[in-house]
């Protein structure tokens, strides 16, 4: 869990065991969350499950798959990962 703003406005995160931070996050669901999955086939991010209930939890929170990107999605897609992070920081400042 990386929280970029030291004034707690926003919250961008990569998590490979949401089910079992979903506590912790349950006590930010005002802030807007930002989760990546790379490919379930590739990689052991997230599960099905695991997306379900981040869903369930924190209705707000945004997902992003990157189809074909192993576990590291800023090495294997840096260009596209980049953009996804850029896009949904403008989305929140705005």
């Amino acid at each position: 869990l990386v929280n970029l703003d030291p004034g707690n406005s926003y919250m961008l995160t990569r998590l490979s065991n949401a089910e079992n931070l979903l506590p912790a996050l349950q006590q930010h669901s005002e802030m807007p969350m930002f989760f990546m999955r790379a490919d379930p086939s590739l990689s052991s991010s997230f599960t099905d499950e695991g997306v379900r209930l981040v869903n369930e939890t924190l209705p707000g929170a945004r997902f992003q798959n990157f189809p074909n990107a192993r576990h590291s999605i800023h090495s294997s897609q840096p260009e596209t990962f980049n953009n996804s992070v850029r896009d949904f920081i403008r989305s929140i400042e705005q």
